[in-house]
């Protein structure tokens, strides 16, 4: 979990606790585009049968780190949608309000 200029890591999870809601933003940094993905979020803590078969999958993906794991959040997912950077949608309606249809493409 990054926590970049947010909330720790148990603030950010008590908060889900509580709203019973969870949002993902998966984002390719070098396009500057993703997805939202919003639902339902359970926070599967250790000792839970939920847990361990998260622990389970990750290390059947060949991950080396599930020591490091605190506690994992599932959300069956509601809503998905396309998600664009503000800092590229600047750059695209800026191409587009200047006819410059060649530059909004490539962006």
């Amino acid at each position: 979990m990054q926590t970049c200029g947010r909330p720790d890591e148990k603030t950010l999870l008590a908060r889900q606790d509580a709203a019973g809601k969870g949002q993902v933003n998966v984002v390719d940094p070098f396009v500057r585009k993703g997805y939202r993905f919003k639902g339902r979020a359970a926070i599967c803590e250790p000792g839970s049968a939920e847990f361990a078969e998260g622990i389970e999958r990750l290390r059947a993906g060949g991950s080396k780190l599930t020591g490091r794991v605190k506690a994992i959040v599932v959300i069956e997912v509601h809503h998905a949608k396309p998600l664009i950077s503000p800092v590229l949608q600047v750059l695209l309606d800026d191409a587009v309000q200047h006819g410059d249809q060649r530059r909004a493409l490539r962006v």
